[in-house]
């Protein structure tokens, strides 16, 4: 059983975890729900809802890559805020990506 207690730590275990897993917690929708609830990430949250349903429509081959898109977005953008592009946010918010 693997468990995420950040982002950094969810991005990690995407991309070891078996892959039935991960469809079953995209299939429950458990990653958009954990990321809202729990990070109170709404945005990041509704990206990953896109993309669990997606994947319940079969629209998605490589789920694993659909769910690290949006990490690896987040990362980018908390990249250049920390680098004073964006004012606002710090460099130890950015989660690193896998």
């Amino acid at each position: 059983v693997a468990v995420a207690s950040t982002l950094g730590e969810f991005a990690g275990i995407l991309a070891s975890v078996d892959e039935a897993v991960l469809a079953h917690h995209a299939a429950a929708g458990d990653f958009s729900r954990w990321i809202a609830d729990v990070f109170d990430d709404r945005q990041l949250g509704g990206h990953l809802r896109k993309v669990e349903q997606r994947w319940t429509r079969r629209e998605i081959g490589d789920l694993r890559h659909a769910l690290r898109q949006p990490l690896e977005l987040l990362a980018a953008e908390r990249d250049r805020h920390a680098e004073g592009e964006i004012p606002g946010h710090r460099r130890d918010d950015r989660v690193s990506p896998p």
